[in-house]
């Protein structure tokens, strides 16, 4: 099992280079079954949870727009491959004709290697988040607790977005919590 899950989400988690991770209760490294059962998930836990899931919301409002400039660059890279005949067909002659070729070929490949790297960083980031929150999940299910998020974006205000996180618990010391944050833009 691995107790720095549970102890990450904990109040009572003392984080030191010499010991590593241990409980301020005890003074001693996490030992438990399935759960720990001095566990305190107050503030800590709260703060977590709404950050990742902010987090998830932020990355999946920006699909739509990276699928496309994903879409448009790769397709602007494909454009300057295959319309090298167009400008090969002016100097059919030249001495420089190869190494135009390998400089149109290289810039295509590189401009739609971009596009593809967009959207490769873009499912690394979905599914690293998605993971954060599904270890914040497997801990919380083990206590019984469970959760409703709604993540509600403002108004801008001076190039700052206003995004209410509430959420509704089911099994915890409090039934609902609703946090404002500020995100730069």
């Amino acid at each position: 099992m691995i107790f720095s899950r549970h102890c990450t989400l904990c109040e009572n988690e003392i984080k030191s280079l010499e010991k590593g991770v241990t409980c301020a209760l005890t003074q001693k490294k996490p030992d438990f079954k399935k759960k720990c059962p001095d566990i305190q998930l107050d503030l800590k836990f709260q703060e977590k949870l709404e950050i990742a899931h902010l987090k998830l919301e932020r990355i999946r409002r920006t699909k739509n727009s990276t699928y496309v400039i994903a879409f448009i660059t790769a397709m602007i890279g494909i454009l300057i491959i295959s319309n090298y005949s167009f400008v090969a067909d002016l100097t059919p002659n030249s001495t420089f004709y190869s190494r135009d070729l390998i400089g149109f070929v290289a810039v295509g490949i590189i401009i739609t290697s971009t596009g593809f790297g967009r959207i490769i960083n873009f499912r690394r980031k979905l599914r690293n988040t998605q993971f954060d929150i599904d270890i914040i999940d497997e801990v919380l299910e083990k206590y019984g607790i469970s959760y409703k998020i709604i993540c509600e974006y403002k108004e801008k205000i001076h190039g700052d977005q206003y995004v209410t996180v509430t959420i509704e618990y089911e099994n915890w010391i409090e039934k609902s919590t609703i946090t404002t944050y500020i995100i730069d833009s």
